[in-house]
Parts: structure tokens; sequence; C-alpha cells
């Protein structure tokens, strides 16, 4: 995978992690059912990020490798730190500690 495409995918899937949540939890508050925002971030951001990967992967006739697995893996984890800090925080991160 390129860095083009985990950056986008981070977006986009940073995005859709947040409305999913907000979504569920207007559902579960109007039914009054008790829930934690922060593992429902962490289940939709991993739910996303691996059909993300897989869908690339799949289009692309990417061939699996162990560099692509990591990929995958820090795909899931900064698409739920973007998704409970923020996505600007995190590519600001990302890109000081690229430059130092």
């Amino acid at each position: 995978m390129d860095m083009t495409f985990l950056i986008t995918a981070l977006g986009i899937i940073s995005a859709c992690t947040v409305l999913t949540v907000e979504a569920i939890k207007k559902i579960m508050d109007s039914v009054s059912k008790q829930y934690n925002a922060t593992i429902l971030a962490v289940i939709i951001s991993f739910v996303l990020s691996i059909a993300s990967s897989v869908c690339y992967i799949i289009y692309n006739s990417v061939q699996v490798t162990a560099k692509t697995i990591v990929e995958i893996v820090v795909l899931v984890f900064l698409s739920f730190l973007c998704s409970t800090v923020g996505y600007d925080k995190v590519i600001k991160e990302i890109f000081k500690k690229n430059k130092e």
C-alpha cells in the first residue's frame, strides 16, 4: 500500500467512524441503552479499516506480505486515534516525526 492511500483512507475512515458512532449513540440514547463511545469507536474503526484494506488489496491486486499486514495494523490503530483524538492532531504528529 502506498502512503497516499493510507492518508486518504485514514481521513475517510475517521470521518465515517465519527459519524457512525454519533448515529449509534443517538439510537442507543433513544432506547435508553448504556454504551461506551470509545469501545464503539474501536469496533467501528477496526471494521472500516479492515474492509477498506481488503478492498484496496483486491482492487489493486496487491500481494499480501508482512509489510502489508503491518500497514493494515497501523491503519487500524491510527484510524482509532483519529476518531477519538482528531485527524488534524494525528496527521500533524506523523509529519512532525518524519521531518526530524
